[in-house]
């Protein structure tokens, strides 16, 4: 079998994988939360800037997400295990609202040093991902406070992000003419290389701040997460210009809210987020049962990872726009440590 119709194979089934599982099943017009979004996170947008395109860490992700208020909206929804959560934890009532939202997600990272075959130890090992998150969140107004409980379900270690870093660097070289972006050729040593299943379960609570300001929102977020990611979380974040504050609590952040033609409010908005990760276990960094040739232990990991992100957002009442700059600090303890930055287009549109 060639390597290309091997790559054709890995995509179709990749393909039909997706829409097995992110169709939607049920659908309900009177839905205020009926739109999809798509958000693409690339250390390409920041090209323009001299030397902040450093190719390397948490180089490339793409969320593709569908939202619904009907239970069951995927094949694979993992819905029930959601509400038993949310009963055991007493979280739910007879008042209780639910929306549910299916995301396919695919991240790659890498080591800086991407023309090296062999593993580089100084630094942190390739890995990907690529799965589908059911969300679930319960709320009793939207504008005030909100439980997410999210399900992973999903591949470490398959060809994807190889071929997705590979053909964007030669297409660049195609472009420019030049001899850089260099093609990674490290991709062997990922962690699971050849595919691995994985799962997590997150739990997050999303409070907003109540300020007589019309033009200043603040929200608070604190979560905790188990499986491949295992830590806790604390953010906050607050936007500042042109507010629609009656947009769910959850959404502050990233584009999508209630975009239907009976909410005719607009947004112009400026947001600054900064978050703090306990990091208990990564296996993006650690790996998980298999072997790898590069892979961190315990103490090689950073315990404490914070996130600062500046962005502009825009909204009417049929498309939520939302473009952000984020600073990572180095999730590893290695001679390679340090922090790094991306950048992310999140696009909503209702249907």
């Amino acid at each position: 079998m060639t390597r290309v119709t091997i790559k054709k194979y890995f995509l179709s089934a990749y393909a039909l994988w997706f829409i097995c599982l992110s169709t939607p099943l049920t659908a309900d017009d009177n839905c205020s939360f009926k739109f999809t979004s798509a958000q693409i996170d690339q250390d390409l947008f920041l090209e323009p800037i001299p030397g902040a395109n450093e190719d390397r860490d948490y180089t490339m992700g793409l969320f593709i997400r569908f939202n619904s208020c009907r239970k069951g909206s995927s094949w694979f929804s993992g819905h029930e295990v959601q509400h038993l959560l949310l009963d055991a934890l007493s979280i739910s009532d007879s008042q209780t609202q639910f929306k549910y939202s299916t995301v396919f997600e695919s991240l790659t990272y890498t080591p800086d040093n991407l023309a090296a075959e062999a593993p580089v130890f100084e630094d942190r090992p390739y890995s990907s991902i690529l799965q589908v998150t059911n969300n679930l969140v319960a709320f009793k107004n939207a504008a005030s406070s909100a439980t997410e409980v999210s399900l992973s379900l999903g591949f470490l270690g398959l060809p994807v992000s190889e071929w997705a870093q590979l053909g964007i660097h030669q297409a660049l070289r195609g472009i420019t003419g030049g001899e850089e972006p260099v093609d990674p050729e490290g991709w062997n040593n990922q962690i699971s290389n050849g595919g691995e299943p994985t799962a997590k379960l997150a739990l997050t609570w999303f409070y907003r701040q109540n300020l007589r300001a019309k033009w200043v929102d603040i929200v608070y977020s604190t979560g905790a997460n188990i499986g491949y990611q295992t830590g806790v979380n604390l953010g906050i974040s607050a936007r500042f210009g042109l507010l629609n504050k009656t947009k769910p609590v959850w959404q502050t952040d990233r584009a999508g809210g209630y975009l239907t033609k009976r909410s005719p409010e607009r947004e112009l908005y400026a947001i600054f987020t900064n978050r703090i990760n306990f990091v208990g276990y990564n296996a993006l960094l650690q790996g998980q049962f298999r072997g790898n040739p590069h892979e961190l232990s315990t103490s090689e990991i950073e315990r404490f990872v914070f996130e600062n992100s500046l962005g502009i957002g825009w909204q009417n009442n049929k498309s939520d726009w939302l473009f952000s700059c984020t600073r990572r600090t180095s999730e590893f303890d290695l001679a390679e440590r340090r922090s790094h930055f991306f950048c992310g287009l999140n696009f909503a549109r209702s249907l």
